[in-house]
């Protein structure tokens, strides 16, 4: 059976101090006068740094496998953030009554920062820092980091609260809403992928990744 692509590369082992950061393309310069001037090269992007535990050395084969077959940055593949794979309130506990709701971004600001969910189970907890995925009109997911916390109504209303990076406006407004390992499309970042030895039975996985 073919593989296929872009699929779910992070589920299949535990990492270490594994990171996930917003970069803004940005560049700023100083006019004549002397003041600072900033501009927005683009849409700001998820950079990734993965670590694997250590692995056996043909777990650590297979899972290098799966990664050579991705071809460098020819294929896509999915990612979350190990660090934030479910909301605050609920890591460590049940999962059940968010994993059983329909939770959709209900309304989105004109300024496209600020979402208002709905479908959650009444008084759910959103903390900053939790991670969000809303899906586009084309299917697409997108990634943000709650910037304000919020809980929600005895009707599983939340928000609105603020998010980033801002809503793309192929998000409208009904868009599915994820907050257990929401996904990302990413490619691995040239020449980043290894497979170092930890000891003579052990190596880790080791890679960077960006958003596609």
């Amino acid at each position: 059976m073919a593989l296929s692509s872009p699929r779910d590369m992070i589920s299949q082992a535990r990492w270490r101090q594994p990171r996930f950061n917003l970069r803004y393309r940005q560049e700023f310069a100083r006019s004549a006068s002397g003041r600072l001037q900033g501009k927005d090269l683009g849409p700001p992007v998820w950079e990734a740094e993965f670590d694997s535990v250590p692995l056996g050395l043909g777990a650590a084969d297979g899972l290098m496998a799966d990664f050579l077959s991705l071809g460098g940055l020819r294929q896509s593949f999915l990612a979350y953030d190990p660090v934030r794979p479910a909301p605050l309130s609920v890591q460590g506990g049940s999962l059940s009554a968010l994993q059983s709701a329909s939770v959709v971004a209900a309304f989105i600001s004109t300024d496209r920062a600020r979402v208002r969910l709905e479908g959650l189970p009444a008084g759910f907890v959103i903390s900053r820092g939790d991670r969000l995925g809303l899906r586009g009109v084309t299917g697409r997911e997108y990634l943000f980091a709650v910037s304000e916390g919020a809980v929600a109504s005895g009707l599983g209303v939340a928000g609105p609260f603020t998010v980033s990076p801002s809503v793309p406006v192929s998000i409208a407004a009904g868009a599915v809403a994820t907050l257990i390992k929401p996904m990302i499309e990413m490619r691995l970042v040239p020449g980043s992928l290894d497979d170092p030895y930890v000891d003579l039975s052990h190596r880790r996985i080791v890679f960077r990744a960006v958003e596609v």
